[in-house]
């Protein structure tokens, strides 16, 4: 892409369409980058939002979602639109388990929860330290994970969550499940 500009999340729906999230390092505003050919180019999107972006999610080619500081988004045609979201948070995780539901990591220490696309958001649990990333394996199960190696997990879409025990003290930055037993999570020191 080149330029002064600074990503921090990225996302692909397949092995060709993905886009990238950050911020003009010379403006401080947003930005977000869209591919289709799996990286080789990449083309600029326009969003009225000046924030940067830290995070997005796509549930596939078309609908999807950019949050970062202050500022959130939607799009529903891949991007060449993006529905402004009025929103006074610091989004640190994104994930969607359908076009209605999804949950946020705020930067405060809460998991968020939305059931009408992201335009409202409750809060779904409140932990202690800050929560880096969230990841679901369907529509019930779901982990987040944050500061002091803690990580959280809901068996019922969020209504409740508890705390897993793991072996580190080390902040966790992001989490991915590939099936409700086999987990992923890296962080500091070398997690």
């Amino acid at each position: 892409v080149g330029g002064s500009k600074i990503f921090y999340g990225s996302h692909f729906v397949n092995p060709n369409t993905g886009w990238a999230v950050g911020m003009s390092s010379s403006t401080y505003n947003g930005i977000i980058y869209k591919t289709t050919n799996g990286g080789t180019n990449w083309i600029q999107q326009s969003v009225a939002q000046t924030g940067r972006f830290y995070k997005c999610f796509f549930l596939n080619e078309f609908t999807g979602w950019v949050g970062g500081v202050n500022t959130f988004a939607k799009t529903t045609d891949g991007g060449a639109y993006w529905d402004t979201i009025n929103f006074a948070l610091v989004t640190n995780g994104l994930y969607f388990t359908d076009q209605l539901t999804g949950f946020m990591a705020e930067n405060s220490s809460k998991i968020y929860k939305t059931t009408d696309g992201g335009f409202t958001w409750n809060v779904s649990y409140t932990g202690s330290g800050t929560i880096s990333s969230i990841c679901f394996v369907g529509p019930m199960i779901g982990w987040a994970c944050g500061v002091q190696g803690k990580i959280y997990k809901t068996s019922d879409a969020g209504t409740s969550w508890t705390i897993q025990t793991t072996p580190v003290t080390a902040n966790l930055n992001s989490i991915f499940f590939v099936s409700p037993m086999i987990g992923y999570a890296t962080g500091m020191n070398g997690v």
